[in-house]
């Protein structure tokens, strides 16, 4: 019985784990810093983390100054210092065991961090946002046609049709009291230039709906353009994308201010207009900036190569193998090498590219040879016969390491089920180990 017991915590030992184990797991290994969202204003989309300073991160080793100017942005805003990580990594590491350097690199590559926060929330929003261009796109469409086919505020049942379709794609109650206004005084360049304005119509689109004016600007320049307009017709009241940016650290808080300056004016002379335009230009060009300085920073690229090497070494041992490295197994390379993989594997941690596309590669060659387990009436059967034969449970190699082929197969066919099976097949389980 003592022995069936003190084999049982083997298991803790065993690849896959359980949910428990993993948090244990991340617990003890992996130790991210707690990230809460917060914002002044009302959010749209996905939050950006509001930052913990004391975990925060920033290489120094820029290739830009632009990319440097952007992250100091960042720091002053979240009130952090710079820190020089790549020498942290590089000191941490020279005091460490070959094996302890890969586990810090996966640590580093597959956990959260302020820097991937960031970066995950702007993919987050990006996949929220592109959809509502897309309807917004497709509802500036519908009225093109409207107008060409002459049913435009003419045709009872095509205005209630498109009434309909503001309803269901317009999400923000302004707007769309803007755009029923329209329709009554049958304005059809308010109506246009509200749902494009709002929206920051893409360029390509705007060109098919009589706003030339917006397709020769570069992107920057149409987002300034775009957002002033709107505010300058609807006082007050912004646009999507100008929403995102004061809520976003990536822009200075001076900027901020002078942007809220503009938003409490009950209207705008000409020469504010072209000043607010010149304001929302900076901050756009702040925010992608410091974007794409964070996509390149060391943090980033370090992830990058450490899912490229595992990605390699993965290929290469299932090439000469044709199967996936195991746990349990008295080879140590190939043990460290699955437990690697599963660290790295553990959670699916990134929204942005190109570690996105990295990770769903590394676990797309897994699931392409992970094995189909044994049946678990065959387990079952054969832990039984095991049991009764040598009275304990089958060890792995890193129990027993004179365990033979076949007890460490049954081993694993018994930690699956243990782990794996229904509360049922679980209970079969410790029928047998506690008979």
């Amino acid at each position: 019985m003592k022995t069936f017991i003190t084999t049982l915590s083997i298991l803790a030992l065993s690849a896959p784990f359980s949910f428990a184990q993993k948090g244990k797991i991340v617990r003890q290994v992996l130790k991210p810093g707690s990230i809460r969202a917060s914002s002044a204003m009302k959010q749209i989309g996905p939050k950006v983390p509001q930052l913990n300073p004391n975990h925060f991160i920033i290489p120094v080793k820029l290739e830009t100054h632009v990319a440097r100017a952007a992250l100091q942005r960042l720091e002053q805003n979240l009130q952090v210092s710079i820190r020089p990580s790549q020498d942290a990594v590089a000191q941490a590491m020279s005091h460490r065991t070959a094996d302890a350097n890969n586990l810090l690199l996966i640590s580093s590559a597959r956990s959260n961090s302020p820097l991937k926060d960031i970066l995950n929330a702007e993919e987050m929003f990006r996949q929220w946002y592109l959809p509502e261009v897309k309807k917004a796109n497709a509802l500036l469409t519908q009225v093109a046609v409207m107008k060409e086919n002459g049913t435009l505020f003419a045709n009872q049942a095509a205005m209630e049709q498109l009434q309909t379709s503001i309803e269901n794609t317009v999400i923000n109650a302004s707007l769309k009291q803007n755009l029923a206004q329209a329709i009554q005084r049958q304005d059809y360049a308010s109506l246009v230039r509200d749902l494009a304005d709002y929206y920051t119509l893409p360029r390509n689109y705007a060109a098919r709906l009589d706003l030339q004016h917006l397709a020769s600007l570069d992107a920057a320049e149409a987002f300034s353009t775009a957002a002033a307009g709107y505010l300058a017709r609807n006082p007050h009241k912004i646009n999507l994308k100008w929403r995102r940016l004061m809520t976003h650290p990536a822009v200075s808080a001076q900027t901020k201010e002078a942007l809220q300056g503009f938003i409490d004016k009950n209207e705008l002379s000409a020469a504010e207009l072209e000043e607010l335009k010149s304001l929302l230009t900076d901050a756009y060009r702040q925010h992608a900036q410091a974007l794409s300085a964070l996509r390149h920073s060391p943090e980033i690229q370090n992830a990058v190569q450490t899912y490229t090497l595992y990605i390699t070494k993965l290929k290469d041992f299932v090439a000469e193998y044709g199967r996936l490295p195991k746990w349990n197994t008295l080879n140590r390379a190939e043990q460290n090498l699955q437990q690697e993989l599963f660290l790295l594997t553990m959670r699916d941690n990134h929204a942005f590219e190109p570690l996105k596309s990295l990770t769903a590669e590394l676990r797309s060659i897994i699931a392409q040879y992970t094995p189909q387990p044994v049946p678990f009436e065959e387990s079952l059967a054969n832990l039984q016969e095991f049991c009764l034969k040598h009275h304990r449970l089958p060890m792995s190699y890193a129990a027993n390491p004179n365990a033979t082929k076949r007890e460490a197969e049954l081993y694993d066919q018994f930690s699956y089920w243990q782990q794996r099976g229904s509360a049922d097949q679980r209970q079969q389980i410790r029928n047998i180990i506690f008979h």
